[in-house]
């Protein structure tokens, strides 16, 4: 619940430069709704092959309702990425994406978790480079 969870967390976050998020999940009380107060720059970075946090039911609702100006708003998508391979590796996440619907084909990617983790880093970086230290 990290990714929807950085949302939650930078409503109440003077000293906020920026807010990125891996897959954020939707979650209680909503990412989506505290999204509303969010007005930094911000980078949400998913896996078109996530099916434990699906786009369309998550990020795309988050992403939505930023206060954020557009310029300020980034939205990545690994292709092939898949939802517990932006983990250095966690039997839970693992064993919870197999027993749903991933397990069905859907979430089948060749993508490994190397290198979606080396795609996310090379859409992060100039994200970060851009806000913080404006290059």
């Amino acid at each position: 619940m990290g990714g929807g969870a950085a949302f939650l967390g930078a409503v109440n976050n003077a000293g906020l430069n920026a807010l990125f998020a891996f897959a954020p999940a939707e979650t209680n009380p909503k990412a989506s709704t505290a999204a509303l107060n969010v007005v930094v720059p911000t980078m949400v970075v998913t896996g078109s092959k996530d099916c434990v946090t699906p786009y369309a039911t998550n990020a795309a609702l988050m992403l939505a309702n930023l206060a954020t100006p557009d310029a300020s708003t980034y939205d990545a998508r690994i292709r092939g990425g898949k939802h517990c391979q932006f983990s250095s590796g966690s039997f839970t996440c693992s064993f919870g994406e197999s027993a749903s619907s991933c397990s069905a084909g859907s979430g089948d990617t060749t993508l490994t978790a190397a290198l979606q983790q080396t795609l996310t880093m090379d859409a992060l970086k100039p994200f970060l480079d851009l806000v913080l230290k404006g290059q």
